[in-house]
């Protein structure tokens, strides 16, 4: 869920917003990362390449790493093929991203 701040920051008007999303300070995920001395941001990316590098940078040096929740081979099997991706994505349990691979 993005935060009202980042909403702003992208030239957004959220007016209405402040009906439904509270403030970071109050949600429960910004109060966990504080009670271990962490802290994030929710980041809206633009598909620019000053942003992509920025993000590939981060992902060479380790700053950020990846989540990935399974991997499955492209093919007309319902469970193991994509189907079983487009599923498992869209289940709401997948932690992290669900890659489907292809062979070329």
């Amino acid at each position: 869920m993005p935060t009202l701040e980042e909403i702003r920051r992208i030239g957004g008007n959220a007016w209405i917003l402040k009906l439904f999303l509270t403030r970071k300070e109050k949600r429960k995920e910004f109060k966990a990362a504080r009670a271990v001395q962490a802290d994030w941001t929710y980041l809206f990316l633009s598909p620019n390449g000053e942003d992509l590098t920025a993000l590939a940078g981060h992902l060479q040096n380790g700053t950020i790493q990846p989540v990935l929740d399974h991997d499955w081979d492209f093919s007309d099997d319902t469970a193991s093929g994509w189907e079983g991706a487009f599923n498992r994505s869209f289940s709401g349990r997948a932690k992290g991203k669900c890659i489907v691979k292809m062979d070329s």
